[in-house]
């Protein structure tokens, strides 16, 4: 695959962060239930658990404010960060693998995410594409998609009723949180606690990998 080149938020996006945005748009705080505003994870230092529609839009309100190319990242351009450049390694770490309480969270955890950095990020410098909140991209849903996509840039498929999410969550054994695993989600107006994201910023020049 060969994909123009991008930057992408080392980070996912805090609650701080969409906090701002819902209050921009004088619109609902995402995840501010009755309970869910006490929990310690609803902190504005937390990664935001948003709806996809969330998401979007506040990749392209960045895009907006800073006249910049600002979206979703593609399932491609996530994948290529997550595999260090296309490398062939199982999870986003600093070394590739997991060891759990050094760069990846010691356990399984009902009870919270991490705050963002809490753990090394990998060699291309990005924290959480493994484990903490998994992330939604830009693409619909295709189980075969990888199959009949095209080398240059893809995109995903032009239309669908599902959206893809990467890099696995805390609510489930780590080795879920591995680089290859696709996930699929059709309720894309609703905001969960384990479902975050981060922007990509598209620019002009390919890579390959």
């Amino acid at each position: 695959v060969t994909l123009t080149s991008y930057s992408m938020g080392a980070y996912e996006v805090s609650y701080g962060d969409f906090d701002l945005y819902t209050a921009v748009h004088n619109l609902p705080k995402a995840v501010w239930g009755e309970w869910d505003r006490k929990e310690i994870w609803r902190g504005p230092e937390y990664p935001a658990g948003v709806s996809w529609y969330g998401a979007k839009n506040y990749c392209l309100w960045l895009a907006k404010l800073t006249n910049l190319p600002f979206d979703l990242p593609t399932e491609a351009q996530w994948e290529f960060a997550a595999r260090n450049r296309g490398e062939n390694m199982p999870f986003a770490t600093d070394t590739g693998v997991l060891d759990l309480g050094v760069n990846f969270s010691p356990s399984v955890s009902d009870e919270s995410s991490a705050i963002s950095g809490t753990y090394p990020p990998n060699s291309l410098g990005f924290y959480d594409l493994s484990g903490n909140l998994i992330e939604w991209v830009n693409d619909w849903w295709a189980e075969d998609y990888y199959q009949n996509s095209p080398e240059h840039n893809p995109k995903g498929p032009s239309t669908g009723n599902q959206k893809v999410m990467r890099g696995g969550m805390f609510l489930e054994s780590p080795r879920g949180s591995n680089v290859f695993t696709r996930q699929e989600l059709d309720e894309l107006n609703v905001a969960y606690r384990a479902s975050g994201f981060r922007c990509a910023l598209n620019q002009s020049q390919p890579l390959d990998g």
